[in-house]
């Protein structure tokens, strides 16, 4: 009987195909992790804005704040498309978890352009919202 011979593969070869499997499973929504961390990059650069608009101090843990968020945010996403394709694949729950976050982020930097501009970004955009409809309607 000929024993088994493992091939051992050099540690760098190994991490580069750790790192191409890790590629390819992320490869389908790459797009969504880019455009969240546009999204938070947006808010942090907004709220640091609207801060020194009210006459705040910069805070670096705020800072730091949002760079835990981003990857929450990330980790959420890698793990809902893992449970979409591998769990439970009737549940969209990656696009559930997108709609969850973008709605968050986007409410936030409306809040901070709000602060910024001194106008009720809110009202506006609801009024936009509804002025868009209403010209659908009519068509």
């Amino acid at each position: 009987m000929r024993a088994l011979k493992m091939k051992i593969l050099p540690l760098p070869e190994f991490l580069l195909k750790i790192f191409a499997m890790i590629m390819l499973f992320l490869s389908p929504i790459k797009e969504m992790m880019i455009a969240v961390a546009f999204l938070i990059i947006a808010d942090a650069i907004t709220g640091i804005w609207a801060a020194r608009k009210k006459g705040e101090r910069f805070s670096s843990t705020k800072f730091f704040d949002s760079i835990v968020k981003l990857l929450i945010y990330l980790v959420l996403i890698m793990i809902s498309h893992m449970t979409q394709l591998y769990l439970v694949t009737t549940l969209p729950l990656l696009q559930l978890s997108i709609y969850f976050i973008v709605f968050y982020e986007f409410s936030s930097f409306l809040e901070n352009v709000g602060v910024i501009t001194g106008r009720d970004i809110f009202s506006w955009f609801k009024q936009t919202l509804s002025s868009l409809k209403s010209n659908a309607r009519k068509k």
